[in-house]
């Protein structure tokens, strides 16, 4: 008798438990996403419009980004390389 009782309260639990496991499967799910930790579809800079698809820029967007890195390194290079024409031109000038 005590082996029945216990068995079927397992099997009562494990049934109860099955049961609130189905209903708990995806709580909030469907909740709104706030905007402020959304990506934007578009986002204004400084180089222009940048265009994202589900938080994936276009390629355009990475096009442009790229561009504006290139151009970036280009003038970091220059400033870097002035104090260096300028030591050769005080050496090519003391001779």
């Amino acid at each position: 008798m005590t082996k029945l009782l216990l068995s079927s309260a397992i099997a009562l639990s494990l049934v109860a438990g099955v049961a609130h496991a189905q209903e708990a499967v995806t709580p909030g799910f469907n909740v709104k996403i706030p905007e402020q930790i959304m990506t934007p579809d578009k986002v204004d800079s400084r180089i222009g419009e940048l265009h994202f698809f589900d938080g994936v820029p276009t390629e355009d967007t990475v096009k442009k980004v790229y561009d504006n890195l290139d151009y970036l390194r280009g003038i970091d290079v220059f400033l870097n390389f002035i104090p260096a024409c300028n030591i050769e031109g005080m050496r090519v000038g003391t001779k």
